[in-house]
């Protein structure tokens, strides 16, 4: 229990730390990483999975994955999944 108590403060002073324009953003980001890993939506597939994680990391500036996603279609590369 205290293991989890120190977690919920490290997550805590995180989002403090964040600007609220982008707590939204996380909260989406949050929910849709619960709903693909811990439920395992077995409505979408995988590629619609990414695509959505995609759109949302260009919607909220993450631009990490959005421009290694992007660079390798503009390649005609493909992603392994």
């Amino acid at each position: 229990m205290k293991a989890r108590m120190r977690y919920q403060q490290e997550i805590l002073e995180e989002l403090e730390s964040l600007p609220v324009t982008k707590l939204s953003a996380l909260l989406r980001l949050i929910r849709l990483w619960k709903q693909e890993f811990f439920y395992g939506s077995h409505e979408k597939t995988k590629a619609n999975a990414l695509l959505e994680v995609d759109a949302l990391a260009i919607k909220t500036g993450i631009p990490d994955l959005a421009e290694h996603r992007s660079s390798s279609r503009r390649r005609g590369g493909t992603t392994s999944a």
